[in-house]
């Protein structure tokens, strides 16, 4: 598991849901300055997008908890159908 991981899993419901909205405003922020060139370091961007990706998966995880196994099946089933 990684350290960021590590960090957001310390968080609760609410404060992954501001992290994710932080994240998400950084990373529009480093878009438009990636876009115009100011952008010391490029790779910045891959690693927010990343930090969004990690927040969003683990508010997943946690949803998916919080719903019963047999519900959980239901699901999987109409899907598939």
């Amino acid at each position: 598991m990684s350290k960021i991981a590590k960090q957001l899993r310390e968080l609760s419901a609410s404060e992954l849901a501001a992290k994710i909205i932080t994240l998400k405003s950084e990373l529009i922020d480093q878009q438009k300055a990636l876009a115009m060139n100011e952008l010391p370091n490029p790779h910045v961007v891959r690693g927010t997008r990343r930090q969004v990706a990690v927040a969003k998966t683990l508010t997943r995880e946690a949803q998916s908890v919080k719903s019963s196994p047999v519900e959980n099946k239901q699901e999987n089933k109409e899907t598939a159908s």
